[in-house]
């Protein structure tokens, strides 16, 4: 048993070990990694609040009328990851809480270690 999970790789490891995996908050992609969002519209302020089912929950100060959240997230997110905003892409969830984002070129060796920190 244990030379089979040390035949596992990398990657496959994280995501036994890691919460974030573990919950199926991010998967990787071809293309980048794919993160679920829980948005929370009208918030007090811009926040990540923890887990929310298998998603990151993000507070966002923003009303969600004409893709004002979806694009608040959008920023916070290309922030975070000194990425440009063109760089993410909302694939689901356009008129909804949850969401689904592609953060193209970055690995979860990227995307990991920040979203651990700003979550803590």
């Amino acid at each position: 048993m244990r030379r089979l999970i040390s035949a596992l790789p990398e990657t496959k490891k994280r995501m036994s070990e890691h919460p974030l995996l573990a919950q199926g908050c991010l998967t990787p992609g071809r293309d980048g990694v794919l993160i679920n969002i829980y948005v929370q519209p009208r918030a007090s302020r811009d926040a990540f609040a923890g887990i929310h089912g298998e998603s990151l929950k993000l507070a966002v100060t923003t009303p969600p009328i004409d893709g004002k959240a979806n694009e608040r997230v959008i920023k916070i997110l290309a922030k975070l990851f000194h990425i440009s905003k063109s760089s993410i892409i909302l694939t689901h969830g356009r008129q909804s809480r949850h969401k689904r984002l592609l953060l193209s070129g970055l690995s979860l060796d990227d995307v990991l270690p920040v979203l651990s920190k700003a979550i803590n």
